[in-house]
């Protein structure tokens, strides 16, 4: 399965808002799929948005699986 929503909705998690909010979804899809992606905040600790930065990569097979975002959220919340 694709990472990639769950990347989104730890955006929308540590944003407390919707990503793009306002933006028409007519121009959000070509967007997307030019690699568009929601901005990160350097106050978000930088192993979450390690793990949001990956399951956005533009190639999905390099957006890597539940279980290691998971192990890496994991491991971050245990430091």
């Amino acid at each position: 399965a694709d990472v990639y929503s769950f990347g989104i909705v730890l955006w929308e998690i540590a944003a407390q808002q919707p990503p793009w909010d306002g933006v028409s979804l007519h121009d959000l899809l070509p967007a997307i799929q030019a690699g568009t992606r929601p901005l990160l905040d350097d106050r978000w600790p930088k192993p979450y948005t390690a793990v949001m930065a990956r399951a956005w990569a533009t190639a999905p097979d390099a957006r890597g699986t539940f279980v290691e975002a998971l192990t890496a959220l994991e491991a971050a919340a245990e430091s």
